[in-house]
């Protein structure tokens, strides 16, 4: 069985971690506050969405186009056979 210092321990534990991010978050408003009020710019989700969106794949719709273009091929090859 868990001892009750065990316990108080674990729960002091948590409290402190709870703490520690309240006093990060606290931080982070005060800074983008002073930001703010300084009129220093900011970037809002408007600048960030302008960036264009990472390279990356879509397995499906790489295998589906993979697909059409095979069956294209095959296509105009019977065509040209003919």
């Amino acid at each position: 069985m868990v001892s009750a210092a065990w316990l108080f321990i674990v729960i002091l534990l948590c409290l402190l971690a709870i703490e520690y991010k309240e006093y990060q978050w606290r931080k982070e408003r005060q800074d983008f506050l002073n930001r703010l009020t300084n009129g220093e710019s900011i970037p809002s989700p408007v600048d960030i969405a302008e960036k264009p969106p990472p390279k990356g794949g879509n397995m499906y719709t790489a295998g589906m186009k993979r697909a059409a273009n095979q069956q294209m091929d095959a296509l105009r090859q019977r065509e040209g056979d003919s």
